[in-house]
């Protein structure tokens, strides 16, 4: 029988906790301001591969990044700032923009588009998920909390139903989360591309 995972209450007490078991590659559900997120520290290879088996994701499939602070975007990716100004029209946000990927050690090589070598990246606007990753050692995975090609979860109860013996830890708090994705521009072209 699988282990169920321990649900913790989003408080400003758990916080420190939370983001220490990030670091230690542990894989956390939480609500974002969009869906329920599955996410962990993007340095380790080791918690990315079980994200991509608890989502039965194909590898060729990068997945994105979380950041909380625009200048993080000039660590991870090589960019104008002229696109920078852009992408501040909707950031903090529901946007998660394609960048060109530049070499770092805050992002595991496995979660690069292998194929145009870029980066999806996104800063969320959700209290929750900032204070987390201002505590981690890097950046946070972002990808939904649902198997790849499923209905998106919004429910607390099916969240822990279909997530719960997956992952490490789920977060919740009484906030709403909606049913949607991001919205995702391409930006590795003159003008942006919307592509979803």
């Amino acid at each position: 029988m699988n282990k169920k995972c321990q649900i913790l209450e989003y408080n400003s007490n758990n916080i420190d906790f939370i983001a220490s078991e990030i670091n230690k590659g542990k894989i956390c559900c939480f609500p974002t301001d969009t869906l329920y997120a599955i996410s962990s520290i993007a340095s380790n290879k080791e918690s990315i591969k079980k994200i991509y088996d608890i989502k039965k994701r194909d590898y060729n499939k990068p997945l994105s990044v979380f950041i909380y602070d625009i200048k993080q975007v000039y660590n991870i990716a090589n960019i104008t700032d002229k696109k920078i100004d852009y992408i501040n029209q909707f950031w903090p946000g529901k946007y998660s923009f394609i960048l060109p990927y530049k070499t770092n050690n805050l992002v595991d090589r496995s979660l690069i588009n292998q194929v145009n070598n870029s980066i999806s990246v996104r800063m969320p606007n959700y209290e929750l998920v900032t204070k987390i990753m201002k505590k981690i050692n890097g950046l946070l995975i972002n990808t939904s909390a649902n198997f790849s090609n499923e209905n998106n979860i919004s429910n607390i109860n099916d969240l822990i139903d279909i997530m719960g013996t997956k992952v490490d830890y789920i977060i919740y708090d009484n906030n709403i989360v909606h049913n949607e994705g991001s919205t995702i521009i391409s930006m590795l072209e003159e003008q942006p591309i919307t592509i979803r």
